[in-house]
């Protein structure tokens, strides 16, 4: 028979997934918008331009590219613990309720 686990270990390798899948998705994220800046840029080099909108919409996407690194990888482990205590909280919240009730 496999021994159970603690809380504390659930958690630290729910929070290694979390954080592992978050870098993932912004790697695939950050890699697209590099892709796609320097296809706009090379098009504006190449040819006679292209409408400043399309440089407003690269700066508003670097911005984005940069919360979603500040959010899911640089602060993403306190994120994670923060959501857990909010789970906890939850779950135990709802069995005071079902005891309460019985």
């Amino acid at each position: 028979m496999k021994p159970s686990i603690s809380i504390l270990d659930y958690e630290a390798a729910e929070r290694e997934l979390l954080l592992a899948r978050a870098r993932r998705i912004w790697q695939l994220h950050a890699f697209v918008f590099a892709a796609a800046a320097v296809t706009l840029i090379s098009m504006g080099v190449l040819t006679t331009g292209i409408p400043w909108l399309t440089y407003l919409v690269l700066a508003v996407w670097a911005v984005v590219v940069a919360m979603h690194y500040r959010q899911a990888v640089r602060y993403g482990d306190a994120h994670i613990r923060e959501q857990q205590v909010r789970i906890e909280w939850r779950a135990g919240r709802s069995r005071e309720g079902f005891l309460g009730r019985a």
